[in-house]
């Protein structure tokens, strides 16, 4: 039998040059090429859209806790400053109430139909000698004009005025008790009223005692200290007027206060009221006032926005910060996730790589219950026919050769 030619042999499937799925689909590359130049993994892709649709619902509700507990916190904040304000007011009045007491006792003293004017006299000394409020009163008559002064022995001079400005009475006339600040910035006059024990709208003179404005500095210090990390413009004392009345620096007191918040509406309702105002010098402060119930005078406290709300800036934080580890901890699991569940896909590209080199006994080694191992098993079930049917077309072909 004369020998086969070349060209007869190359014309067997496996001499002739191979032909790709690529070149035959019109791709001028190969499926590595097609690999290679895709761009980021399916399951990155799904790790990113997993991730996202975690995160929305995640900063939703960090949002809505924010926005629940912001006002709730402000409010807290406010009413925290404002229960200050109020003791402060308190012990404005106590004192206040102390010395309007004493005064009182001094002018029935003296104003006794019943005792002679030396026990009178004796009377008023014994008040002013017990006192623990008032160690002198000042007697003045009907016009206002000084009479005489009371002192308990070893007590300092008091300077009182020669004369009661018409204010002065007309507000103790009113009132039961009048105020005169003093030009020496360190006390003022309390003013009150001696009447006619058989005529009781009638005042026959005055009892005034200077209370000292030092204790309740040192309480206004006490306060900022304790309770606004010692802020000497934290807490003031202001009149009527917005004058300061008391402060932790003396050199304040009888300017304008340079907030203008008080209001006669204030200090006539005797309400408490706080909120913000914009600071002299930039920013927004939270400020908190309460009047005394004796004396036209408003406790004034404020502080920094920033440090007033400092709570609410920690829930921020500590919701955000919970929102990130959140978020990172969906991330991760979200990676981890989508790699498992894409694992397969790999085994396939691999699968299907190995056929294009006509490698058909390569098998994917997925078997699993859902689509991505039907398809693995179609393709191994592919595969192991064409390899069955390639391994009977050499079979027959050698046969053929050899025949």
């Amino acid at each position: 039998m004369a020998p086969r030619s070349t060209a007869a042999a190359s014309s067997t499937p496996w001499a002739t040059p191979r032909v790709t799925w690529a070149r035959a689909s019109g791709w001028s590359g190969t499926l590595t090429e097609a690999r290679t130049r895709r761009g980021a993994p399916l399951w990155l892709k799904l790790a990113a859209l997993m991730a996202l649709t975690s995160a929305l619902p995640l900063a939703a509700l960090a949002w809505a806790l924010l926005g629940a507990n912001a006002e709730s916190l402000k409010l807290a904040s406010r009413e925290q400053r404002v229960g200050v304000v109020e003791v402060l007011a308190e012990r404005v009045d106590r004192a206040v109430e102390a010395r309007e007491r004493d005064l009182s006792l001094v002018a029935r003293a003296l104003t006794d139909p019943t005792l002679t004017p030396d026990a009178r006299l004796a009377g008023a000394l014994s008040v002013v000698a017990t006192s623990a409020s008032v160690d002198h009163a000042g007697v003045y008559d009907a016009s206002g004009a000084i009479i005489d002064t009371i002192r308990a022995e070893g007590a300092p001079s008091p300077e009182l005025p020669d004369a009661l400005s018409p204010e002065a009475r007309a507000t103790a006339e009113g009132s039961g008790l009048g105020v005169v600040r003093e030009l020496d910035r360190s006390r003022v006059l309390l003013v009150t009223p001696m009447r006619a024990r058989k005529d009781a709208d009638k005042v026959t003179g005055f009892v005034v005692a200077a209370m000292p404005l030092a204790p309740l500095r040192a309480t206004l210090e006490a306060a900022a200290k304790e309770r606004f990390g010692g802020d000497p413009d934290a807490v003031t004392i202001v009149g009527a007027d917005n004058t300061v009345l008391a402060h932790t620096d003396p050199a304040r007191v009888g300017k304008p206060h340079p907030l203008e918040w008080v209001t006669p509406d204030i200090v006539s309702h005797r309400v408490a009221r706080s909120g913000e105002a914009p600071s002299p010098d930039g920013g927004t402060v939270l400020v908190s006032a309460r009047p005394a119930e004796l004396v036209p005078w408003v406790v004034l406290a404020r502080e920094r926005a920033e440090v007033a709300y400092a709570p609410l800036t920690r829930l921020r934080q500590l919701v955000l910060g919970a929102l990130l580890i959140a978020l990172l901890a969906v991330g991760v699991l979200a990676l981890l996730f989508s790699r498992r569940l894409l694992q397969p896909v790999d085994a396939l590209i691999r699968m299907t790589d190995a056929l294009a080199r006509r490698d058909f006994s390569a098998r994917t080694g997925v078997s699993r219950a859902d689509e991505i191992g039907t398809l693995a098993a179609a393709l191994d079930s592919s595969a192991e026919a064409i390899q069955e049917s390639e391994a009977v077309s050499y079979t027959h072909l050698r046969a053929h050769e050899t025949g």
